[in-house]
C-alpha cells in the first residue's frame, strides 16, 4: 500500500523535499529500489519470528529465493540510479547582484509575508492583475529546505549602504547549474526607504531541488541603527537576535543594534551583558 502511495505521489508535478531531489523519469525505479531495500527484510523477519514462535514455515524454498531476487533487484536499481541522481549535484555554479539601498540613519528589517505577482506569476496563476499581493504559505515555487536562505550584516566601508545577493545551485554540468540559480527569485520589498521586507524563502521555477541558495549580505555604514524583527533570527547568521530583546521576550518583540567599527551592537548593552552571560 506505501509502494502505491509512493507511485501515487511520483505523478504529481510538484513535489516538496526530499521528494523534488529525483528527477521525474528516475522516479519509479527509486521508489521501487526503496521498497524492496526496506519492505523485503521487514517481510522476512517478520516470517522468522512466526517461524520460530509457531514452529511453522509459511513460505516455500521457491518464495524465499524470490523475495531475494527482488532484494538484490532492487539494491542494483538502488546503486545505478543513485549514481546518476548524484551526478546531478556534480558541479555548482552562482552569481551575484548587487542592490543599493537609500541611506538613511535607521532601517526597521522585517520578514515579508506577501508576494506581489509578477507577470510570469500572473499567467501561470490565472490572473489578471499582477499587482496583487498573495500570502506564500506553501506553494509549488516555495523550496522548504533548511540553509537555503541565509542572511550576513556586516559594516559598509563607504556611506552607500548595499544588498549584495549570491545565487547559487548544482547540476551535472557548470551551464545547468547556472540556469538553475538564475530560475531562483528573490526580491526585497520595501514599505518606505527605511523599512525592508526580506522574503523568509526562495522561489524558483526550477521544480527539482538542486541545493539552490541565496546569501545576503547587508553592508550599513558606521553608526546605523538596526531594528529587526525578531523572527529573522532564523536566517540571520553572524548574529543572535535574541541577545537583544528582553528574557522571556515574544517573537513579536524588536530587537535594536547599531552598526560600530567593530560590527553590530546591542543599543541596550546592558540588556546584551546579561543575556549573554
Amino acid at each position: 500500500v506505501g509502494f502505491i502511495v509512493l507511485l501515487g505521489f511520483s505523478e504529481t508535478t510538484h513535489l516538496n523535499f526530499p521528494m523534488n531531489i529525483i528527477n521525474p523519469e528516475y522516479q519509479s525505479p527509486i521508489y521501487f529500489s526503496i521498497f524492496a531495500l526496506l519492505v523485503i527484510p521487514l517481510m522476512a523477519l517478520v516470517l522468522f519470528a512466526i517461524r520460530v514462535l509457531f514452529n511453522k514455515k509459511i513460505i516455500t524454498r521457491t518464495g524465499s529465493f524470490a523475495m531475494l531476487l527482488i532484494w538484490l533487484t532492487g539494491l542494483g536499481c538502488g546503486i545505478y540510479y543513485g549514481s546518476k541522481l548524484g551526478a546531478q549535484f556534480a558541479d555548482e555554479a552562482s552569481f551575484s547582484e548587487v542592490e543599493d539601498i537609500k541611506a538613511s540613519p535607521v532601517y526597521y528589517l522585517k520578514f515579508n509575508d506577501i508576494r506581489f505577482l509578477t507577470k510570469e506569476d500572473s499567467t501561470e496563476l490565472d490572473i489578471n492583475d499582477h499587482s496583487r499581493g498573495i500570502i506564500m504559505d506553501g506553494t509549488d515555487k516555495e523550496i522548504r529546505m533548511p540553509d537555503a536562505l541565509s542572511l550576513y550584516i556586516e559594516r559598509a566601508d563607504i556611506e552607500k549602504p548595499t544588498l549584495t545577493k549570491i545565487f547559487s545551485a548544482r547540476g551535472p554540468n557548470f551551464e545547468t547549474a547556472l540556469k538553475t540559480a538564475q530560475a531562483v527569485d528573490y526580491k526585497l520589498a520595501r514599505h518606505s526607504d527605511s523599512t525592508l521586507l526580506l522574503p523568509g524563502t526562495i522561489f524558483t521555477k526550477s521544480h527539482l531541488w538542486r541545493n539552490q541558495k541565496v546569501k545576503l549580505t547587508l553592508k550599513i555604514p558606521l553608526n546605523t541603527r538596526l531594528v529587526f524583527d525578531t523572527r529573522l533570527n532564523s536566517i540571520l547568521e553572524n548574529y543572535n537576535l535574541w541577545d537583544c530583546v528582553p528574557q522571556n521576550a515574544s517573537e513579536e518583540t524588536l530587537s535594536e543594534w547599531v552598526m560600530t567599527e567593530n560590527g553590530l551592537k546591542c543599543k541596550n548593552d546592558s540588556l546584551y551583558k546579561r543575556n549573554i552571560r
